[in-house]
């Protein structure tokens, strides 16, 4: 006989109950075969970690790093942490690696560079909410807070001539005195610049028209991309100069394509993961820290005086 409508209805409806406890049934089962495949996963993971750094007087990590491997970190128990750039280190990230056989935490940064990055503006003290200040760093509100803390006051990276620029800041601002290493002074000029000033200053006032990148909102320059690419291109074909010695910044983003745009342009080799011998282009916050023989900057004026 021929079943009714409802009578298939019920049926199919019956088969799909009954679909649905087998697969719900076998889900569970795999669900638990994988969580603890997983549980075995964490333990071998953390017993390698555990491994890589044991016997070992000095281990190296970020602070995101060592968050991730906790278990195996406090296995090791160390008894000294030192953080580099601590200025630039959020509270949050430097307080969850502090472990309980920690004894001694040794910062080392300046807090009047770069603080750390928040994504979020309205949680920086910049925003001027009261008692958000999640970009500043361990480091500065305990120098804030007058706790101890030692100056460095010697450098040995910079040309007397360049120190110059940063030594009257903190003479007035701190009352630290710079002193220049004897080794700064042994720096030999390279051939086809001024031999009596390490720095050249060029004024570009009528050269260029200054704009602002619609996209970004961004400040930039066409004129003073130009003119840095061929300053760095003039630079590397000076006899002893290779592109890599030689680097571009910039204060803004907009600036920044322009610079990459006239770079590509004037044939100049930018350094990349594959190319990492070319010349190197960057902001201002994105190269603090580093160095170079030549660095070629454009200050890139903003439309608005």
């Amino acid at each position: 006989t021929t079943a009714s409508r409802q009578e298939r209805e019920s049926f199919i409806n019956l088969v799909h109950e009954e679909l649905r406890y087998i697969l719900s049934k076998e889900s569970r089962t795999l669900f638990r075969e994988v969580e603890g495949m997983k549980g075995e996963m964490e333990v071998l993971h953390e017993a390698a970690q555990y491994n890589g750094m044991r016997g070992h007087k000095v281990v190296g990590a970020t602070t995101v790093g060592l968050c991730s491997m906790l278990n195996a970190v406090n296995r090791v128990r160390p008894k000294v942490i030192v953080v580099e750039e601590a200025a630039e280190v959020l509270e949050s990230h430097l307080l969850s690696i502090l472990t309980e056989s920690v004894q001694h935490l040794v910062l080392i940064g300046d807090h009047r560079q770069l603080r750390p990055k928040v994504s979020e503006y309205l949680m920086t003290r910049d925003s001027g909410k009261h008692g958000r200040k999640l970009d500043q760093s361990l480091m500065e509100r305990l120098v804030k807070a007058r706790i101890p803390f030692e100056y460095l006051n010697v450098q040995r990276r910079m040309h007397p001539q360049l120190s110059g620029f940063v030594k009257e800041y903190y003479a007035l601002k701190e009352h630290i005195n710079i002193v220049d290493h004897p080794s700064t002074e042994l720096r030999l000029p390279m051939h086809g610049v001024n031999h009596t000033s390490r720095v050249i200053l060029f004024d570009s006032n009528g050269l260029g028209s200054e704009q602002v990148d619609e996209g970004l909102q961004s400040p930039k320059n066409q004129f003073e991309a130009e003119m840095v690419c061929l300053v760095a291109k003039y630079l590397m074909h000076q006899d002893g100069c290779s592109p890599h010695q030689v680097t571009i910044i910039v204060p803004y983003t907009g600036q920044l394509l322009a610079v990459f745009g006239a770079a590509r342009t004037l044939g100049l080799p930018i350094a990349s993961k594959e190319y990492p011998d070319g010349v190197v282009i960057r902001t201002f916050d994105n190269y603090q820290g580093e160095e170079n023989d030549f660095v070629v900057m454009s200050l890139t004026r903003t439309v608005k005086p």
